[in-house]
């Protein structure tokens, strides 16, 4: 928000809605049902204060999801090669 008002020192609070709205993840703007009463009437303070819990949420959404898709990839890879070494013999191209 600091940066928007240095790069646009005259900028109003309605468009400094929109421009935070418009720059939100579209799983956190979903979690809203009044887009259009967010973009007419709420204040700078309300929406951060609506927009606090659920970044929170999101973000650890997004840790979760990171967590599982890490051992479900994990899993899939083939261990007996972990610790092959490579010999000479194994570099050379077959034709």
């Amino acid at each position: 928000m600091e940066l928007l008002r240095a790069a646009k020192r005259d900028i109003s609070e309605e468009d400094l809605i929109e421009e935070i709205w418009m720059g939100l993840p579209s799983e956190i703007r979903l979690t809203f049902d009044n887009e259009g009463e967010i973009l007419d009437s709420w204040t700078v303070q309300k929406l951060s204060n609506a927009l606090i819990p659920k970044d929170r949420a999101l973000r650890a959404t997004l840790r979760r999801e990171a967590i599982k898709k890490e051992t479900t990839s994990y899993s899939r890879v083939d261990r007996s090669s972990r610790f092959a070494t490579q010999t000479p013999a194994d570099d050379r191209k077959i034709r």
